[in-house]
């Protein structure tokens, strides 16, 4: 994963959403949280805009392994930092 998003940027090519939901999907699939997060802030890079699913990722990752502290960090992040409002599932994530 990390090898071919450092392709993508080498090469200039302009990913789209979908394909940061997949480089974000791979970092957590492979237990780099912080990794995914990074992918976030790069996307502005790419001037693209993390969306409601690209935060859901992370945040979902967070309230299944019981980080509740980071998760409500990133509830306060995603309004704050990327301007995206959360709904009711990433409440209901975190009281579950």
């Amino acid at each position: 994963c990390e090898q071919v998003y450092r392709e993508l940027r080498d090469r200039k090519v302009r990913p789209n959403g979908t394909t940061f939901t997949f480089i974000i999907k791979s970092y957590l699939f492979m237990g780099n949280l912080d990794g995914a997060f990074a992918i976030l802030d790069e996307m502005n890079w790419f001037g693209i805009r993390p969306t409601l699913i690209h935060l859901a990722l992370p945040f979902h990752n967070l309230c299944k392994t019981l980080d509740t502290d980071r998760a409500e960090e990133l509830l306060s992040l995603m309004e704050e930092k990327y301007h995206v409002k959360a709904n009711h599932v990433f409440f209901g994530s975190l009281l579950y």
